[in-house]
């Protein structure tokens, strides 16, 4: 079975499936002779044979005596399909309905085939078409949201699963197609973090928080530390260096963030319950004392600060000796909490979720100030269901308001880590349903590879693909990884193997397209990426490449050609891409075009300088504030 056929019958589409969607003729046409009728029987007959070259062949002579009549059009599609001819079977679907635009089946198969030759832009046009028909239509709709997915748009993807779940909660493959795409979110938003600015601090407290998981602490408190040199105020910067600090074992620094943050932020409740813990480690238990005490007062002995900070008592103490200089310092550095008096609007529903209260945000918002206005009344409601777990509830909320403000870092750092949550949560359900299923190991590849975790998410993808060796998707993924690694040997016979099962895999094309360029092999770049854009011409990752290999080759015209359509198809903030195409236009001779181009490579390399000298000038100098170990090692 090769892996197009087992893709199609996972998805509910085998021979059997396809036979109960055969279109019913009119009888009219049947009663004008017996050779209609003749040719129809043995139709039908050969498919419950499954022999699907006499079924074709049956069709094609009832087309031939009955030309008006779209339903054989459409059924000899389905034949093709079954044969895995796309090519034929797209053009019989879109002949059916040319003469009738409402055959549902027609449409359904005619979306399926563009998804499954790697063209979802004109697959989503027909399988929304099939939606308006009949919204109850789960086939339409699954392969619809695998339409959105491919193309990227996984917002869209997970609304039509999620609307999916709920016509047939028993489908489990659901499961598993919404926890891919709400990974993929999580990497569109952390993208989209990216884009909106190197001077942003939420894109450096979200990298810095992947380092944290993947247990590189050096990377973690450099980025951490970038964070809060752009916004020393942003809420949870200094918390999130503290933790890592006080995992490393560096209690010392641990104390000097935690104390920083309730400085700023008196109310963030695990701040202080990690203030509380170190100071009892380090056998400060006064100063431990002390501190529970007046964060209990300041939050006024609720229930989350009760919990949290009897939770964050030292059993013992590590046992290290300060010297009374160290003592000192740290003794000088602990927060005063203030009275905890009246704030704005804004600042009550902030303070509330560092206390851990996301329900008085709920309150809140039942009575919110005149000033707030409606998307900030949506920013809060999506952050008091994201911590009160009510995680889906929230996506809907950061994604309208990702979509009204898409430039927003704040926005897009939440929808990330809500997205990733859901990501997780999806693994684990899907993993109790199907513990034995390829997915379940395919899933916890991607997860391990979205953490950078390539040895891991290989061991993953070998066991599924153990399990399942004609499965779609696990070989490109495979490759993709080897690739990153730059063992082109290995990501080669990762994609041809991709190919072998699926030829119309453009993923596939184009990420071998950009081996064989690294390689320096450009006829074999120019044979596959024509290949990727002759299947899908809106590949932008192809046009990139194919645009770089002529720019090699000194091909300046044809460099322009696709360098601008990769700009045009998505890749905007591409370093390389700006270069090429600034260089290729001045070998045209178009000086202005290409001046505006290398003007962006300019600010892109610009901004990583500063950045690289801020980390430079942060790491020689001696913090004025805190004890030595709050730098990065």
């Amino acid at each position: 079975m090769t892996t197009k056929d087992a893709h199609v019958r996972r998805a509910g589409l085998g021979a059997r499936r396809v036979l109960g969607l055969l279109l019913s003729l009119p009888a009219i046409a049947l009663s004008q002779g017996e050779s209609p009728a003749d040719h129809y029987r043995r139709a039908q007959q050969a498919m419950q044979a499954k022999d699907y070259e006499s079924a074709a062949e049956a069709w094609k002579a009832f087309i031939a005596v009955a030309p008006e009549i779209p339903e054989a059009r459409s059924n000899l599609g389905l034949v093709y399909h079954l044969q895995r001819d796309y090519e034929s079977a797209i053009g019989q679907f879109r002949a059916a309905l040319r003469q009738n635009s409402r055959l549902l089946a027609a449409k359904v198969f005619l979306g399926i085939d563009y998804y499954l030759t790697s063209r979802p832009d004109l697959a989503i046009q027909e399988l929304e078409g099939a939606r308006a028909l009949d919204p109850k239509n789960v086939l339409a709709r699954k392969w619809l949201a695998m339409s959105y997915a491919q193309a990227d748009r996984h917002a869209s993807a997970i609304a039509e699963l999620q609307a999916c779940r709920r016509l047939d909660p028993t489908d489990h493959e659901l499961v598993f197609h919404l926890g891919r795409a709400y990974l993929k979110l999580s990497t569109q938003a952390f993208l989209a973090v990216r884009r909106a600015g190197l001077e942003s601090a939420w894109l450096f407290l979200l990298r810095g928080q992947q380092f944290v998981r993947q247990g590189d602490t050096r990377n973690a408190l450099d980025e951490l530390g970038h964070a809060a040199r752009l916004d020393p105020r942003l809420p949870g910067i200094h918390y999130e260096s503290g933790k890592v600090l006080e995992e490393d074992g560096r209690l010392q620094g641990a104390v000097a963030a935690y104390a920083r943050e309730l400085r700023i932020h008196p109310a963030h409740l695990r701040a202080a319950a990690g203030l509380v813990r170190t100071l009892g480690r380090l056998g400060l238990h006064g100063h431990e004392n002390a501190i529970r005490t007046s964060a209990l007062a300041f939050h006024q002995r609720a229930a989350a600060a009760v919990h949290a900070l009897a939770a964050a008592a030292a059993s013992d103490s590590t046992g290290t000796e300060l010297s009374a200089g160290a003592a000192q310092r740290i003794s000088e550095s602990l927060p005063v909490f203030p009275k905890n008096g009246e704030h704005a609007w804004r600042e009550r529903a902030r303070n509330a979720l560092l206390a851990d209260q996301p329900e008085t945000v709920v309150e809140l918002l039942r009575n919110p100030d005149d000033s707030v206005s409606e998307d900030q009344m949506r920013y809060w409601r999506a952050r008091a269901d994201l911590a009160l777990g009510r995680a889906s509830r929230s996506l809907e909320g950061l994604l309208e308001l990702h979509a009204r403000q898409p430039g927003n870092a704040e926005f897009s750092y939440y929808l990330q880590a809500c997205a990733e949550r859901l990501a997780l949560e999806s693994l684990e359900l899907f993993a109790s349903l199907a513990p034995g299923s390829y997915r379940t190991h395919q899933l916890r590849a991607e997860h391990h590879a979205s953490a950078n975790e390539v040895d891991a998410a290989i061991a993953e993808y070998a066991k599924a693909l153990a399990l399942a060796p004609g499965a779609s998707q696990l070989h490109l993924a495979v490759g993709s990884l080897y690739l990153g690694q730059r063992n082109y040997s290995a990501a080669l016979a990762a994609f041809q193997a991709e190919l072998k099962n699926d030829p119309y895999s453009v993923a596939a094309l184009a990420r071998m397209g950009e081996a064989y360029f690294l390689l320096g092999q450009t006829a074999d770049t120019d044979k596959v990426l024509k290949r990727a854009i002759a299947i899908n011409p809106d590949s932008g990752s192809s046009h990139k490449t194919l645009g770089r290999a002529y720019f090699r080759k000194r091909e300046y015209p044809k460099a322009v050609e696709h360098l601008q359509e990769a700009l045009r198809l998505g890749i905007r903030e591409d370093e390389d891409l700006h270069y090429h195409l600034g260089r290729a236009l001045r070998m045209t001779g178009n000086l202005e075009e290409a001046a505006e181009h290398l003007a962006i490579v300019s600010r892109l390399k610009e901004a990583r300088q500063t950045i690289a000298q801020d980390r430079l000038e942060a790491s020689v100098a001696e913090p004025t504030d805190a004890p030595s170990g709050t730098q990065p090692r």
